[in-house]
Order: C-alpha cells, then sequence, then structure tokens
C-alpha cells in the first residue's frame, strides 16, 4: 500500500498538482475486521503523516478512533458499520498543511 501512495503521490506532484493523503480509520468491530490488518493500516498511516510527500494530510485515524481503545471507531462517530463515519465524523476532520502553504 505504501509504494502505492508513494508512487500516485510522486506522479501528481510531477504533474504540478498538490497532493493530500489521508490516513486509514479504526475498523476493528467491522465484519470483515482482521488482526492481520492492524499493523498494516498503522504502517500506512505513519507513512502518510511522517513521509513528508503529502501537501497535506487528513488524519481519519486520530478523528475517529476511541480513546480507549484505537483500533476501533469511537461510538460517537460510528455511522452503524464500524467502519465508516457519521456526519459529526465529516465535521471534524482536520486537514493539516505539511508544505507550509
Amino acid at each position: 500500500m505504501i509504494s502505492g501512495c508513494r508512487a500516485i503521490a510522486e506522479r501528481a506532484l510531477a504533474a504540478g498538482k498538490c497532493v493530500g493523503g489521508a490516513t486509514i480509520g479504526p475498523f476493528e468491530a467491522w465484519s470483515e475486521w482482521d488482526p492481520a490488518a492492524e499493523p498494516v493500516r498503522l504502517g500506512v498511516d505513519e507513512f502518510i503523516r511522517d513521509s513528508g510527500e503529502f501537501d497535506a494530510v487528513t488524519d481519519f485515524d486520530r478523528t475517529l478512533r476511541s480513546p480507549y481503545d484505537h483500533e476501533r471507531i469511537l461510538s460517537f462517530f460510528d455511522g452503524g458499520d464500524h467502519l465508516h463515519p457519521n456526519d459529526k465524523a465529516c465535521r471534524r476532520w482536520p486537514t493539516s498543511s505539511t508544505s507550509g502553504t
């Protein structure tokens, strides 16, 4: 996943486009969740936050996760399937510029 994100970002930047990244939110209680997915999600999220390859980052993980269990979406923001956020969550998504612009 990281190599795919990197390739897309490189192509967009080469074309003179601004590139935004977004972390993967928690989804432990989702019907298709697998414990092996969690370290992958965390690795991708770390890359998106810290690689410097994106002009801006929206951190779905930090916005949506429960403070009691970082692998689950906070029930207040859960759209009902433990994967998709509800309208309250959508109004809370912060975007931060990493390029200083």
